[in-house]
């Protein structure tokens, strides 16, 4: 039997992690304004831990024999079946594909009392495999590094590929220097690791207004 106490702790995990990644990818902090869509949509969805049921179907404790009855045991996928498990996730163009860019949620702790709106680091999908439920992604980084493991659709928010020119945040500055007469930071991109670290031309870089 389900523990209804798990079921609501996970709940508020999920609504918070899929707020966070929205908030986060339209740079906004109008919570109001997304709650309500993103609770319906997960009321509304088939949950694997219920038996493929949503949770809008569940309304009581009378309701536990329809849960017991639909969670059983479930045959491995034979190889056959992967196949066609793939062939029609890549015909669904909606999907999440190799070749996308996606912003990698890195999951706030459970008791993050803010968000960052800022943009994360961006990854490209270079292999998914769907032949199991649910897909799963590996990813690359903008200099074709390839990520350890592989991860959730719902860890990743797709966006368009980085345009040259586009507008990245500072996390810090480590160090100045004069090239030329003309001074030069070196800098840290938020959510970006060390190797991103880069020399610009200190005019560039925009102070945001507080």
């Amino acid at each position: 039997m389900y523990k209804p106490s798990s079921f609501a702790e996970h709940g508020i995990l999920l609504v918070k992690t899929r707020l966070f990644r929205l908030l986060r990818t339209r740079l906004t902090k109008n919570w109001p304004k997304y709650l309500q869509h993103i609770v319906n949509a997960i009321n509304n969805s088939p949950n694997s831990a219920i038996g493929g049921l949503r949770p809008s179907q569940i309304h009581s404790p009378m309701d536990d024999p329809l849960i017991d009855k639909t969670i059983g045991y479930k045959p491995d996928v034979s190889v056959e079946e992967q196949k066609q498990n793939q062939l029609a996730y890549e015909k669904k163009k909606n999907n999440l594909q190799v070749g996308n860019y996606v912003f990698l949620d890195f999951l706030p702790s459970k008791f993050a009392k803010s968000f960052d709106t800022k943009r994360s680091q961006i990854f490209r999908i270079s292999r998914v495999d769907a032949g199991k439920s649910p897909p799963l992604y590996q990813l690359t980084d903008l200099k074709g590094v390839l990520m350890k493991g592989y991860y959730y659709a719902e860890q990743l928010a797709k966006t368009s590929r980085p345009r040259r020119g586009e507008f990245f945040a500072v996390e810090k500055i480590i160090e100045e220097k004069e090239k030329r007469g003309q001074p030069y930071i070196l800098v840290k991109y938020l959510h970006y690791g060390p190797q991103y670290n880069r020399w610009i031309p200190k005019k560039n870089l925009l102070m945001e207004d507080a």
